[in-house]
């Protein structure tokens, strides 16, 4: 209703408007809170894609024409475990058992298909997958987008496990997501959920896709190859520096979650860790390959960040620099291969591999370390 009356009061003013209507919510169509399907997760892609060929220069047709393409070959589904809560409202939207999740909910918190006991992730992505391919004409070879998008309250690591679910669940019907977004990019307030959205794809699709962006939440535009990202020392340059600034942003938060469970100092390390790298990466003449980066900032967080932080993420940071050595380019695939493959076992400074006692600790030339 506003986007159709917004439509009019650009038409008062005599500018040529044009309107596209997504409808990929597989969940429920034409139900007592709908008229038609939901427009969901396609929105996000579709702003992307469309804003892209405006930018290359097509005309309001051609952009809206594109726009339209994405909504026809995508889909969603989603699933929520806990209501919204709006400011204005002494209730949540909805109730719901602490055992219990909404099946094909709606962005806004509308009803889905049912209601059901929590069950493991694998089948719940695999009924959501199958929802979805159900409805979308994506045979056995073809190439999608998959977008995991969280409603609000669910962490991040979580969405992380939906789109390894998901992969496998593309993997078995012969598809490949050639292009990924996880992430909260259409959210209901707090709601503890996620979506999923498939766009198949074609050259036309993924070029656009691929098109530079550069907004505060940008998706797309990065170089990417099939099975995954293609990144290079820019690449991870600009990782370490917006993970300086978020951490910088997130300080204080990140200190009073730390003053719960620790000593409260955990966002004070941090920011001050990452500010040193991205000092330190300053300092680096001329080009140098995504691994020494990522050793670089390893080493640079171990002598920065105090407590556990520092060697654990300078750690995982060093690892990965040792693991993709001098390559000046990797795929994520490749990467996530390469720490997978067993470091040799090192041996002590007799020759002799340290060995462990009935105590378990590990020895040096037979002997236990001192404690």
């Amino acid at each position: 209703m506003n986007f159709k009356l917004a439509a009019e009061m650009a038409e008062d003013e005599d500018i040529k408007v044009e309107s596209v209507l997504t409808n990929d919510d597989v969940a429920v169509e034409d139900s007592l809170y709908t008229a038609g399907r939901r427009g969901v997760g396609i929105t996000v892609l579709a702003e992307k894609i469309a804003g892209a060929k405006a930018e290359a220069g097509g005309s309001l047709a051609e952009v809206a024409a594109i726009a339209r393409k994405v909504n026809d070959n995508g889909r969603s589904f989603g699933v929520a475990f806990t209501s919204a809560w709006t400011p204005a409202s002494p209730t949540p939207t909805f109730e719901i058992g602490a055992d219990e999740m909404e099946f094909g909910v709606g962005i806004h918190g509308e009803p889905g298909r049912r209601r059901e006991k929590v069950k493991p992730a694998a089948e719940i992505v695999a009924e959501m997958a199958e929802a979805i391919l159900g409805d979308l004409d994506a045979p056995s070879g073809s190439n999608v987008l998959a977008f995991v998008n969280g409603l609000g309250g669910t962490p991040t690591i979580e969405l992380y496990v939906i789109y390894n679910e998901l992969a496998k669940q593309l993997k078995e019907r012969g598809l490949t997501a050639t292009r990924s977004l996880v992430g909260d990019y259409i959210t209901s307030l707090e709601m503890a959920g996620a979506s999923i959205t498939l766009l198949k794809l074609d050259d036309e699709l993924t070029g656009l896709w691929d098109a530079p962006v550069h907004t505060p939440r940008s998706v797309g535009g990065a170089e990417q190859v099939q099975g995954g990202t293609s990144v290079n020392a820019d690449t991870v340059q600009s990782w370490l520096q917006q993970a300086a600034v978020s951490l910088h942003e997130q300080r204080d938060y990140l200190t009073q979650l730390d003053a719960a469970i620790g000593d409260a100092d955990h966002g004070t390390n941090m920011d001050r860790g990452f500010t040193a790298v991205v000092a330190k990466l300053g300092e680096t003449d001329g080009p140098v390959p995504p691994g020494k980066l990522l050793t670089t900032a390893g080493g640079t967080l171990v002598s920065t960040v105090g407590g556990a932080s520092g060697p654990l993420w300078g750690t995982a940071l060093r690892r990965a620099g040792r693991a993709l050595g001098d390559a000046e380019e990797f795929g994520s695939d490749e990467l996530a291969t390469r720490a997978r493959r067993r470091p040799r076992r090192r041996r002590s400074s007799s020759g002799r591999t340290p060995r462990r006692e009935d105590d378990g600790r590990r020895t040096r030339a037979g002997r236990p370390h001192a404690a």
